[in-house]
């Protein structure tokens, strides 16, 4: 996302969310997540403790890392493209 590679479907719709609501990026996430999982088992898929680790773990690391980013110029791409 940072890198200006584009994102993907579920980035996108988060992040008009994040425009509607003015909530922060990982809540949002988290949200979003609970709510796939969520459907996912009612629809008969099964979760472990390595899917409540990744639902409660991708949104802050997400934000962080996009926050990194902006403190550091360019993107490890620039170079290559």
């Amino acid at each position: 996302i940072r890198c200006e590679l584009g994102m993907n479907c579920l980035d996108s719709l988060l992040y008009k969310l994040i425009d509607l609501t003015h909530f922060q990026y990982s809540y949002i996430r988290i949200f979003v997540d609970i709510l796939l999982t969520l459907v996912g088992y009612l629809l008969g898929g099964v979760f472990g403790i390595g899917t409540i680790i990744s639902v409660v773990i991708t949104g802050p690391r997400v934000e962080f890392f996009s926050k990194k980013k902006e403190t550091v110029k360019g993107c490890i791409l620039d170079g290559f493209l």
